[in-house]
């Protein structure tokens, strides 16, 4: 018996995986902050991730998940796939791939990127200050930039950043740079929302943590967030997924919101299976940048 599932008991009926940034061969040591983060799978991997789980397990829709587990309709060997950020390469690399496997997913967007691309690439952005103020020997000075800035509102930060901007030069052609080519586009987002693999799912306005925002711009994180997805057309009834995703970024008020707002679940990123015992939102996922897929199927099996 494996230690995943000596860890979940008899009780786990469905396993949600997540991906952050798929990109092809080769480009993985290339991507600054995201390959720090360790949120990249180059895309050999992710094709032989998808062939395990064409061999041996059953893709259903979140949808599909969350109604059945409640009537103990969920198949056996179940997994959903869900990918996190709304990155351009989920529309134009993934979803071609899934569609032609007939697999099912779900893509978690930030509402800024329905608005301004810039306003979810302050990680990228932080890196251009910080080489800035290197070149001006003042790299201390943004020493743990990133660690605030995510306890931030957008508006607060890009505030923050502007200012920093300003204070270490960085050039308005390299912030522009952060709004090419990196974030699915409205238009691409929308020629997916009417295949019937593929959902688009809430991630916030900003991807705060949200657990760290006053009550007010908490709220405006959430709620915003599902007024412009409404307002593009993209969802009727979407899930969520919580910035960060780990116990410290979200709390008992975020999940009240979430449900409020009229989201059909939200996701987490901690570790786990789940079954008629697990709140729908605060369902649990497996990493696929930390976890193996053997090792995530062992555990249902």
């Amino acid at each position: 018996m494996s230690v995943i599932k000596k860890f979940v008991g008899s009780h786990f009926k469905f396993a949600v995986l997540t991906w952050h940034r798929v990109v092809p061969k080769g480009c993985g040591s290339r991507l600054g902050a995201h390959t720090a983060a360790g949120i990249v799978t180059e895309w050999p991997t992710f094709l032989s991730q998808l062939d395990a789980l064409q061999r041996a397990a059953t893709v259903i829709s979140l949808a599909e998940a969350v109604s059945g587990v409640s009537r103990g309709k969920v198949p056996p060997m179940a997994v959903v796939l869900t990918f996190d950020d709304g990155f351009a390469e989920h529309i134009e690399l993934v979803v071609p791939e899934l569609i032609r496997r007939e697999m099912a997913a779900t893509l978690f967007v930030c509402g800024s990127s329905l608005t301004s691309a810039i306003g979810l690439r302050w990680l990228e952005w932080c890196d251009l200050i910080a080489a800035a103020s290197r070149r001006q020997r003042g790299y201390a000075l943004v020493a743990g930039l990133k660690h605030e800035l995510r306890a931030m509102g957008v508006a607060e930060r890009e505030q923050m950043l502007s200012a920093l901007s300003f204070r270490f030069g960085v050039l308005e052609s390299e912030r522009r740079t952060l709004q090419r080519n990196l974030f699915a586009s409205v238009q691409q987002l929308l020629a997916v929302r009417d295949l019937d693999l593929i959902s688009v799912g809430g991630h916030s306005l900003s991807h705060s943590s949200l657990a760290d925002l006053e009550p007010g711009e908490k709220k405006n994180e959430i709620k915003r967030c599902r007024s412009l997805l409404a307002g593009f057309g993209l969802t009727y009834k979407p899930a969520f997924a919580f910035p960060f995703g780990g116990v410290e970024s979200y709390d008992l008020d975020c999940i009240r919101l979430v449900a409020k707002s009229g989201f059909m679940c939200a996701c987490t990123s901690i570790p786990g299976y789940n079954s008629e015992l697990t709140s729908q939102f605060e369902l649990r996922r497996f990493d696929m940048n930390r976890f193996e897929v053997e090792e995530v199927l062992e555990g249902l099996r």
